[in-house]
């Protein structure tokens, strides 16, 4: 496991108009590719991420995470 649940997570989201990083709770454990849930730090939304390393994430794309 590269994120353990209680990690704090930087959370990136790259798309053609803006690049975005917002700081994040791991909400449990993943893998390099694995999907979490994560809770935004400021609002505190729960959002599905991709874990691409050791306190690195990506927010993942609406509608194309498997369970």
């Amino acid at each position: 496991m590269v994120i353990r649940g209680g990690d704090r997570l930087i959370v990136e989201e790259n798309t053609t108009v803006a690049e975005t990083r917002m700081d994040a709770i791991a909400l449990g454990p993943a893998v390099v590719g694995g999907v979490l849930q994560a809770r935004l730090v400021v609002g505190g939304k729960t959002v599905k991420v991709i874990g691409v390393g050791a306190g690195q994430a990506v927010l993942a794309p609406i509608g194309e995470v498997q369970p």
